[in-house]
């Protein structure tokens, strides 16, 4: 029972969404610059962290933010309300980011994004926590940077960017089970080599936390 009340909630609140970006998507194609701003402060902020994630760069993130915004209003005639806003936009985004980091030969790196969403951290009232957060932050860091690319790219793209699987098989063009399976395999990789930094951390002496971190912890550090 419990479960047919979720399903028809989620179903409604899909409805809801799509019917309120449709009106959106109306007024940008009538021409309502206000209506274009609204789908600017909407998505700009999330859609910049996604990119930050991808390129390590924050001009390099910012640029492709402006050009994306750009393509999407050029390109607005085919958005066909079929799939969520923002993973259209995202999908834009992902493939300028693509285009252009081929272009410049740079290396796709998380520890900008990173480094950016724990300088924005809310504070705790405990006077210990800015510094454990740091330091989990920094492990995570360096977890992140042992781990092959497009596995390091899919967990970004579910932990972070939280697409889901299907998002994510359209976005990378790949079957939905090759999705699952590199998803497994980069949260088995980060939870091995978080592991492994916690327990040399505490070789070296240094004073170790409560215990491992799961690959959950992604989101609770950002």
């Amino acid at each position: 029972m419990k479960g047919a009340i979720r399903t028809t909630t989620d179903n409604i609140t899909t409805d809801r969404r799509r019917a309120r970006e449709k009106e959106l998507v109306v007024r940008m194609l009538d021409g309502e610059e206000r209506a274009f701003g609204e789908f600017v402060h909407e998505f700009k902020d999330r859609l910049y962290s996604s990119m930050l994630a991808h390129v390590g760069c924050r001009h390099e993130a910012e640029e492709i933010v402006q050009e994306t915004f750009i393509k999407a209003l050029q390109h607005l005639p085919r958005f066909q309300c079929e799939s969520r806003l923002y993973t259209w936009i995202y999908r834009i985004a992902w493939n300028t980011s693509v285009s252009r980091n081929r272009k410049l030969r740079k290396e796709v790196s998380l520890d900008a994004s990173i480094a950016e969403a724990n300088s924005s951290a809310p504070e705790s009232s405990e006077p210990h926590y800015p510094l454990e957060r740091r330091e989990r932050v920094q492990q995570l860091q360096r977890a992140l940077r042992v781990i092959e690319g497009r596995h390091r790219e899919i967990l970004v793209m579910r932990e972070f960017d939280e697409l889901s699987y299907q998002e994510i098989a359209d976005l990378m063009e790949i079957p939905l089970g090759t999705v699952r399976s590199r998803l497994a395999r980069a949260r088995e990789r980060l939870r091995e080599e978080l592991v492994r930094i916690e327990d040399k951390t505490a070789a070296d002496g240094q004073a170790k936390s409560s215990g491992p971190m799961a690959e959950s912890t992604i989101v609770d550090c950002i």
